[in-house]
């Protein structure tokens, strides 16, 4: 994930690590966020692929988490999951669950394949 605050338009670039050269060390596929409806003046806080890498999963300093198709960077489902940054996002070994941790001192745990919030946690602010 490339941000702004780099002085570079926000883009996600998807790496083929196997493939890369010293000749070649361009990105499989890159695409714009503003073109994927995506803030580009908000930073991203995570992206992860989901199971069988179908899917990227992406967080944002506003709380947002969307489900991107790595191919065209179009946003398949978005959802307001937190209303403070994503600071982290980790997934059960089958990725069929993952938690979120945001500054809104909320915990939560989804359902990765429909984005749907199954319990929510508060947590003691610092």
């Amino acid at each position: 994930v490339v941000d702004p605050f780099r002085k570079k338009p926000s883009c996600i670039q998807i790496f083929d690590f196997a493939s890369l050269t010293e000749e070649n060390k361009e990105p499989l596929r890159r695409f714009d966020l503003s073109a994927s409806g995506l803030p580009t003046q908000k930073k991203i806080t995570i992206c992860k692929w989901t199971a069988l890498n179908k899917k990227l999963l992406v967080a944002d300093e506003l709380g947002m988490i969307r489900l991107l198709d790595p191919v065209s960077g179009e946003v398949e489902k978005a959802i307001q999951g937190h209303t403070g940054r994503v600071n982290e996002l980790r997934f059960n070994h089958e990725k069929t669950l993952f938690i979120t941790g945001a500054s809104d001192n909320l915990a939560k745990l989804w359902d990765a394949n429909e984005l749907t919030c199954l319990c929510t946690y508060e947590t003691e602010g610092r």
